[in-house]
């Protein structure tokens, strides 16, 4: 009864302890209404471990900086965690939590192209035909520009991201390439400045492209906690639910069933690296 009586006393300090601690502070900087799913994802994920490793705030860190610029400060301590596309640099120099985020929403392409230039898109049987008759526009500061470019398909690159939809419009490039998550997001945006844009309906491209949480190197418990706390919101059914209830239009939209598959390959990728589980979503291959 004394050795209950104490295990009981321990439990309610240990567990008043962890509730009164102080805050650990997770600060991030991908702010934009396009990252509202990584954003609660992580919120969801540090949630269901604050029981056990106590209460958290996260804080946006407004950067308004080109991606390599914002990686350079999160490699100097400027905030604690990232979400992006994996690479075998990034891996080097950061801790990846290797749980696929997008379930490999984000390997699949569409292309946002002019137009009047349409029912030449829909005469693209294969990579050839891409490559040799049209010029993508890509973010040059992305990862995934040096796939497209190892596998043949010209690229004009810019380090803006709102500016390649103007070059779009003028010619200066013929498409450009969006995931499925972005592209119909995207056309609402710009349907007013930029009508002669489309979301071209019979292609799209595929490369494997896992897309992880990043903490710094040093920081293993707080890799330790999200990978914790994403294991449960797999068992629960959490993370499916929250994915598909940001993600459900756009697979639907993107009937990708009907159009036209052209898989590259990614180079980038670390030895080892797993093609993401596309199951919650992906049925007709």
């Amino acid at each position: 009864m004394k050795f209950k009586s104490c295990l009981k006393v321990l439990c309610f300090f240990y567990c008043t302890s962890v509730i009164s601690a102080e805050p650990i502070i997770v600060r991030y900087s991908q702010v934009e209404p396009r990252y509202e799913y990584m954003i609660n994802l992580l919120k969801l994920a540090l949630s269901e471990t604050a029981l056990s490793d106590g209460p958290f705030v996260l804080e946006p860190i407004l950067l308004g900086v080109t991606k390599s610029r914002q990686i350079r400060i999160f490699s100097d301590d400027g905030f604690d965690v990232m979400w992006m596309p994996t690479t075998k640099e990034r891996e080097e120099n950061f801790l990846a939590i290797k749980i696929p985020l997008l379930k490999g929403i984000l390997g699949y392409r569409v292309f946002m192209i002019r137009k009047e230039r349409a029912q030449e898109f829909a005469k693209v049987n294969n990579l050839f035909d891409l490559k040799s008759k049209f010029v993508a526009g890509f973010g040059n500061q992305w990862a995934d520009m040096e796939i497209l470019k190892q596998n043949g398909i010209r690229v004009q690159g810019q380090p803006m991201y709102k500016l390649l939809y103007p070059m779009l419009s003028r010619k200066r490039f013929d498409f450009f390439p969006r995931g499925l998550d972005e592209a119909w997001i995207e056309i609402k945006e710009i349907s007013e400045s930029h009508p002669d844009i489309m979301i071209e309906d019979s292609l799209a491209l595929y490369y494997s492209y896992p897309y992880y949480f990043f903490v710094k190197s040093d920081d293993q418990k707080l890799a330790d906690r999200i990978k914790r706390g994403l294991n449960i919101l797999e068992k629960n059914g959490s993370f499916k639910d929250l994915f598909m209830r940001h993600h459900e239009n756009f697979i639907d939209q993107a009937n990708l069933g009907s159009r036209k598959l052209i898989k590259l390959i990614n180079h980038k990728l670390p030895e080892g690296t797993l093609v993401p589980d596309t199951s919650w979503w992906l049925t007709d291959k």
